[in-house]
């Protein structure tokens, strides 16, 4: 299966292309088709499988979408992670953001988990 068949837009393929991806993972097939029609998904697959990105393109094809009927400063979408590696790979995948002349911040945050709890 290639990308073009789940339904991706041209740029964001090209995006793809850039970034070295040559055919979705089994996450990516199963996931994108269905986050593209605005479902609900939970995918449980091994580090490295292309979980980021399985959700990142959904995304990031809306975005495109939308950019042009909705003119606004405020946030379009929120990713929350875990940990800050997580945080920080997760906003490395979004560097497709910049092909697509969409804009990203990423904010870190570093705290004492014990803190929260006392």
């Amino acid at each position: 299966m290639e990308f073009e068949s789940l339904k991706i837009i041209s740029p964001i393929l090209k995006a793809l292309k850039n970034e070295g991806y040559v055919s979705p993972t089994p996450i990516q097939e199963k996931t994108i088709p269905l986050l593209l029609d605005n479902k609900d998904v939970i995918g449980i697959a091994q580090t490295r499988t292309g979980k980021t990105a399985a959700f990142v393109v959904p995304i990031l094809q809306k975005l495109h979408e939308k950019r042009d009927r909705v003119r606004s400063t405020s946030p379009k979408a929120l990713i929350l992670a875990p940990t800050r590696e997580l945080a920080a790979q997760i906003s490395e995948s979004l560097s497709l953001c910049l092909l697509l002349n969409l804009k990203l911040n990423s904010i870190g945050s570093c705290y004492n988990k014990w803190d929260v709890f006392s």
